[in-house]
């Protein structure tokens, strides 16, 4: 008995990539429609002439989503048979592998946020109101109690231009914290530093510098003035903060205050509040405000934190706000609130100029402005989607949307520091997930968590931070996780 072959279809396809590096002639192609993302590789790289010396793997995107089978199925699956009717354009875009876990850096409580933006350290934010510096290699070298006993770190970030202190051999952070005020501390200079000092661990003493005051509730997020923004070139030192108040901001630090400001009155002391896991016991605040003392011992009356208020307040959010980050042009500010808008500020005219209104019950939980030269913003929120807003198109409300990106709240979305496209996120449902944004209708690659067996329940996620080579996140496992992997 005889059998007969069905023969092999050969679809039209048309391959194309934004990178210069990979770009091949726009010419058409008959492709067969069993081959796959192995075979389209191949393809690419015998045009490139790589074939023989240093093969690259690519990743094919149609109409959005990643090729994961033969483009006969794709094709299948979108009712369009075998295909072969209509050119196919597909895009290509060079592979990533997935990071891989190189450690994890145990704290005694919820890891609330992190900042990968010093080269060769980690900064972390705790909800035991404690600060803490690791570098890349597995040391703790320095832990700074904030004196806050009514509520744990929201946020950390470093200072771009500690050249206001007047001296070279400090380094400057910040944490914004669940009383509302922002904490700014000095230690020696990590990059002065005596490095053996630094393998000891722990042996870099902080002091208290300043506290700034407005905000009636927690703190969200903080930022320093970013040193590729204009406004970093005038020499200032500026703070940018954001609250559950639903107002922003803007503190100045230079030149540094020598006395408390007379418009900021001397705060009232709280009673013990309710932290997330547990209250606070008696001998735990003692414990705490003993540890405070030692970032200001040896310190005069007044100068282990004088009190700031703020040189401009940002007010037009109807509720809490998620983020604030600075734009890349001189003056300009960008946030997002749980009221769904996404709003744009200048800050010389302390008025909001551009407001996006997303649905008023798509709350806006984090934000991060991606690479590049234009001013896309990306946005995670309780509804497990992303977005991403072209600030330049005044008509658009959404640009694009990444539909059930995660299965619960999304509180963290941070942008590739030099691409323009990739992006991670990660969630209450303990997933990390790494985007293009021209495959939005699915993930690029997902992190692979290895939690002890003693973590398991506590998969949470709070916030991360990446440069891109490393990528560091925590949450409610009590671990600062870093994985590996340039991407």
């Amino acid at each position: 008995m005889t059998t007969t072959q069905t023969p092999t279809v050969n679809l039209p396809v048309r391959l194309f990539t934004r990178s210069t590096k990979y770009a091949i002639p726009p010419d058409q192609y008959l492709i067969p429609s069993h081959w796959k993302r192995f075979q389209l590789s191949q393809l690419i790289n015998k045009v490139l002439d790589l074939a023989s010396t240093s093969p690259v793997p690519f990743d094919f995107v149609i109409d959005g989503e990643l090729l994961r089978g033969s483009l006969g199925d794709w094709s299948q699956s979108k009712g369009q048979g075998d295909g072969g009717e209509s050119v196919l354009e597909i895009e290509y875009i060079e592979s990533v592998l997935p990071p891989t876990l190189l450690n994890t850096y145990q704290h005694d409580d919820w890891v609330s946020s992190v900042s990968a933006q010093k080269k060769g350290f980690f900064l972390t934010g705790s909800y035991d109101s404690r600060l803490r510096v690791f570098s890349h290699a597995q040391n703790l070298i320095c832990t700074i109690p904030t004196g806050s006993s009514t509520g744990g770190v929201t946020d950390v970030c470093w200072l771009s231009s500690p050249s206001f202190s007047g001296s070279s051999n400090e380094d400057w952070l910040a944490s914004g914290n669940m009383d509302g005020i922002t904490r700014v501390f000095s230690f020696p200079s990590l990059s002065t530093a005596n490095p053996s000092a630094l393998l000891e661990g722990s042996t870099l003493k902080a002091k208290a510098q300043l506290e700034l005051h407005h905000h009636t509730s927690p703190i969200s997020s903080i930022q320093s003035n970013s040193p590729t923004t204009e406004s970093s070139s005038s020499g200032s030192s500026l703070i940018l903060t954001s609250s559950w108040d639903s107002t922003l901001a803007i503190f100045n630090l230079s030149p540094l205050p020598t006395a408390h400001d007379p418009s900021v009155p001397a705060p009232i002391k709280q009673s013990n509040r309710e932290s997330k896991r547990r209250k606070l016991d008696t001998a735990l605040i003692e414990e705490q405000e003993l540890e405070a003392k030692e970032v200001t011992e040896g310190l005069e009356v007044g100068q282990g934190g004088w009190r700031l208020g703020p040189q401009v307040v940002l007010k037009g959010h109807q509720a809490r706000v998620g983020r604030a980050i600075w734009g890349r042009e001189e003056g300009r500010v960008w946030s997002c609130a749980w009221d769904g808008s996404v709003r744009g500020w200048d800050v010389d005219l302390e008025m909001n100029h551009l407001t996006k209104q997303g649905p008023s019950d798509k709350i806006c939980l984090d934000m991060d402005l991606m690479a590049g030269t234009g001013n896309v913003l990306a946005t995670s929120h309780a509804d497990r989607t992303v977005s991403l807003w072209d600030t330049r198109e005044e008509s658009t409300v959404i640009s694009l949307s990444f539909p059930s990106a995660h299965t619960s709240s999304i509180p963290l979305i941070r942008s590739h520091p030099t691409s323009s496209h990739l992006l991670f996120t990660a969630g209450h449902d303990g997933q990390i997930k790494i985007w293009d944004a021209r495959s939005p209708k699915q993930a690029l690659l997902g992190v692979k968590r290895e939690l002890k067996e003693d973590k398991k329940g506590m998969e949470k996620l709070l916030g991360g931070d990446w440069d891109g080579e490393l990528l560091g996140v925590g949450g409610e496992a009590c671990e600062l996780e870093v994985y590996r992997g340039k991407i």
